[in-house]
């Protein structure tokens, strides 16, 4: 029959009946178009090596007790100390092996039909034995090792064995070993031409690693043969050296070429980006400006953080109203041009309402205020401009110094204040972020540009 059939007569997966072959435990005959025949006999061996190992044999228990080296009652008793440290979770393999050992059976003469039907109807019961998908799992490890020549004895076996191999898998290990290289090779040189504008380097240095570990193989070949004696040693010594050549030679490269000059390639780059966009936009292209202060500690500059605090403002149902508020701080969006300023400025960290009011207790002299009053006095335009003029960095008024009006910057016109915003017109200037009395509603206009008496312009922080 073919492993067709035997997958279903068996329930079992073709990879488990190839594994079993690959470990000798069956020899089906093969047809002479090379495909397995599976007999009988093949199918009651794979019933005793399924039961066995659904009790947690092992496979080399399983092929002493075919050869005949070991008694299925000493193997018993040894997996029955083994299950019992793990009953709880291996309960149905502890059960058989009781069974097994009480009937006092044997290989030879194992009660096939019995054990199966035992299994079957106990693992539809619930109860659980060991899992064999392991070894349908362990054979297509084994397929895919030696598929590149590799042994089952893992990767490292070529590294700290000397063991000779078949010329075949040799010739085909060298091969795959050099695709490999050559694959990895490209990947680092097209990571290097991303980063750094050149391939070769980073191409080369998987060439360089391959060249040294080959260069390293022979040399400790060359000392086994005239030192035998040392062979062990020499072995070990040799795999070390290869597995180390790869990372120190990467590291050597990231940290003496690939950073430096990907950081080099980056800034140029982004110059180079800078200069072009100047080119095409001219003045309404100037580089954005972010201040070294955190205020809030939220992770966004005090500029940036402002300019945002106003565009969100813009998103809002405002309307125009002068209303006085418990905390100071409009709650019911109605408000002026003064809360479009300190509102951005408290949610970036700045309490304007309380600066005001004690700059203007312990300078009276500075304001025109009676009666300080902190819930309006912060929110008049003339009391801001002291106050700014007092505790704000002043900057230029002059239009025409265009990259010294920075978005998040608070700028003085006419009656008005306002928080200047991202955009910029051909000529440079930004436009206003503000609540005039005539739109109604917090909005973004190039006032500016209109020629306006411009007062006062200042930045919070540097």
């Amino acid at each position: 029959m073919t492993i067709k059939d035997v997958e279903e007569q068996l329930g079992i997966d073709r990879a488990n009946i190839r594994f079993y072959e690959s470990k000798g435990l069956i020899k089906p005959a093969r047809e002479s178009n090379g495909y397995r025949d599976y007999s009988n006999e093949d199918i009651e061996t794979l019933k005793k090596v399924i039961i066995l190992r659904k009790m947690g044999f092992s496979i080399g228990d399983i092929s002493e007790l075919q050869n005949g080296k070991s008694d299925l009652q000493g193997l018993v008793e040894n997996n029955l100390n083994l299950i019992n440290e793990k009953m709880q979770e291996l309960n149905g393999s502890l059960l058989l092996c009781k069974d097994m050992q009480t009937r006092n059976e044997n290989y030879s003469n194992l009660s096939i039909d019995y054990y199966w039907d035992e299994i079957n109807n106990k693992e539809q019961s619930g109860i659980k034995f060991e899992d064999i998908i392991r070894d349908s799992l362990e054979y297509e490890k084994n397929f895919f090792l030696s598929s590149y020549g590799w042994s089952e004895k893992g990767l490292l076996r070529t590294l700290f064995d000397d063991e000779p191999q078949p010329k075949k898998k040799g010739v085909l290990t060298m091969i795959v070993a050099i695709v490999v290289f050559i694959w990895f090779a490209i990947i680092l040189g097209m990571i290097s031409k991303n980063n750094t504008g050149f391939f070769m380097p980073g191409f080369l240095v998987f060439v360089i690693i391959f060249l040294l570990e080959s260069v390293i193989m022979h040399i400790f070949r060359k000392l086994m043969i005239k030192k035998p004696e040392q062979k062990k040693s020499l072995l070990i010594k040799r795999g070390i050296c290869v597995l180390l050549v790869t990372p120190l030679v990467l590291g050597l490269y990231f940290s003496l070429y690939f950073l430096p000059v990907a950081s080099k390639y980056e800034v140029e780059k982004e110059k180079e980006l800078e200069e072009s966009l100047k080119e095409l936009m001219g003045k309404s292209y100037v580089e954005i400006k972010s201040s070294s202060i955190d205020k809030d500690e939220d992770g966004i500059d005090d500029l940036t953080d402002i300019a945002d605090n106003a565009e969100i403002m813009l998103m809002e149902d405002w309307s125009y109203g002068l209303h006085q508020y418990d905390g100071g701080y409009p709650t019911e969006w109605i408000g002026t041009s003064a809360d479009v300023v300190t509102m951005s400025l408290r949610d970036a960290g700045y309490d304007i309402r309380k600066q005001v009011n004690e700059d203007i207790i312990a300078h009276p002299e500075a304001y025109s205020v009676d009666t300080p009053n902190i819930d309006m006095d912060f929110r008049d335009i003339d009391v801001l401009n002291v106050f700014f003029s007092r505790n704000a960095i002043k900057k230029t008024t002059d239009l025409s110094e265009y990259e010294d009006w920075q978005p998040g910057d608070i700028v003085f016109f006419s009656d008005e204040i306002g928080i200047l915003s991202y955009n910029r017109d051909e000529n440079g200037i930004l436009s206003v972020i503000y609540l005039p009395k005539e739109a109604d509603t917090v909005c973004e206009w190039d006032t500016l540009a209109e020629n306006v008496d411009i007062i006062a312009h200042y930045g919070i922080s540097e």
